[in-house]
Protein backbone atom coordinates (compact mmCIF):
# COMPACT_ATOMS: atom_id res chain seq x y z
CA UNK A 1 0.00 0.00 0.00
CA UNK A 2 3.01 2.47 0.70
CA UNK A 3 5.78 3.07 -1.08
CA UNK A 4 9.70 2.08 0.24
CA UNK A 5 9.49 4.71 2.40
CA UNK A 6 6.34 4.37 3.83
CA UNK A 7 4.41 7.56 2.16
CA UNK A 8 1.13 6.51 0.98
CA UNK A 9 1.23 6.54 -3.13
CA UNK A 10 -0.64 9.05 -5.42
CA UNK A 11 -3.26 6.74 -7.86
CA UNK A 12 -4.94 9.17 -10.08
CA UNK A 13 -9.03 10.25 -9.54
CA UNK A 14 -10.87 12.53 -8.81
CA UNK A 15 -11.19 11.84 -5.10
CA UNK A 16 -7.54 10.81 -4.31
CA UNK A 17 -6.85 13.42 -2.10
CA UNK A 18 -10.31 12.40 0.19
CA UNK A 19 -9.42 8.91 0.59
CA UNK A 20 -6.07 9.70 2.53
CA UNK A 21 -7.10 12.02 4.55
CA UNK A 22 -10.25 9.69 5.66
CA UNK A 23 -7.81 7.30 6.28
CA UNK A 24 -5.80 9.34 8.53
CA UNK A 25 -8.91 10.04 10.32
CA UNK A 26 -9.16 6.76 10.79
CA UNK A 27 -5.37 6.27 11.54
CA UNK A 28 -5.80 9.05 14.38
CA UNK A 29 -8.60 7.27 16.28
CA UNK A 30 -6.63 3.55 16.61
CA UNK A 31 -3.83 5.41 17.36
CA UNK A 32 -6.10 6.87 20.00
CA UNK A 33 -8.39 4.85 20.63
CA UNK A 34 -6.96 1.42 20.18
CA UNK A 35 -3.86 2.02 21.98
CA UNK A 36 -1.77 1.62 19.15
CA UNK A 37 1.46 4.28 18.99
CA UNK A 38 3.80 2.42 16.20
CA UNK A 39 1.94 3.67 13.77
CA UNK A 40 2.12 7.49 14.78
CA UNK A 41 5.96 7.47 13.50
CA UNK A 42 4.28 6.15 9.69
CA UNK A 43 1.29 9.13 10.01
CA UNK A 44 3.63 11.71 10.89
CA UNK A 45 6.18 10.83 8.27
CA UNK A 46 3.38 10.85 5.85
CA UNK A 47 2.21 14.39 7.28
CA UNK A 48 5.59 15.58 7.19
CA UNK A 49 6.12 14.42 3.48
CA UNK A 50 2.61 16.65 2.37
CA UNK A 51 3.75 19.52 4.57
CA UNK A 52 6.70 19.64 3.08
CA UNK A 53 5.66 20.21 -0.18
CA UNK A 54 3.46 22.61 -0.21
CA UNK A 55 2.95 25.81 -2.72
CA UNK A 56 5.52 28.76 -0.58
CA UNK A 57 3.00 31.28 -1.65
CA UNK A 58 -0.28 29.46 -0.88
CA UNK A 59 0.54 27.00 1.61
CA UNK A 60 -1.73 24.45 -0.01
CA UNK A 61 -1.04 20.86 -1.10
CA UNK A 62 -1.58 19.03 -4.11
CA UNK A 63 -2.96 15.33 -4.68
CA UNK A 64 0.18 14.20 -5.28
CA UNK A 65 2.11 15.48 -1.76
CA UNK A 66 4.95 13.81 -2.76
CA UNK A 67 5.48 16.23 -5.35
CA UNK A 68 5.83 19.98 -4.72
CA UNK A 69 2.71 21.90 -6.23
CA UNK A 70 3.28 23.42 -9.86
CA UNK A 71 -0.11 25.34 -9.88
CA UNK A 72 -1.64 27.56 -7.48
CA UNK A 73 -5.49 25.96 -7.82
CA UNK A 74 -4.68 22.65 -9.07
CA UNK A 75 -8.44 21.40 -8.47
CA UNK A 76 -11.35 23.11 -7.36
CA UNK A 77 -11.48 21.17 -3.73
CA UNK A 78 -8.63 22.95 -3.02
CA UNK A 79 -10.50 26.19 -3.16
CA UNK A 80 -11.81 26.56 0.23
CA UNK A 81 -8.34 26.04 2.06
CA UNK A 82 -7.23 29.53 -0.28
CA UNK A 83 -9.77 31.22 1.86
CA UNK A 84 -8.24 30.86 5.48
CA UNK A 85 -5.56 32.75 4.36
Amino acid sequence: MCDANGILPFETGEEQGVYNAILAQYMIRLIADGNKPGYLPWLRSNINTAYGKRSSSTGLMGKDYKQRLRREFPYPAMMPAAFRH
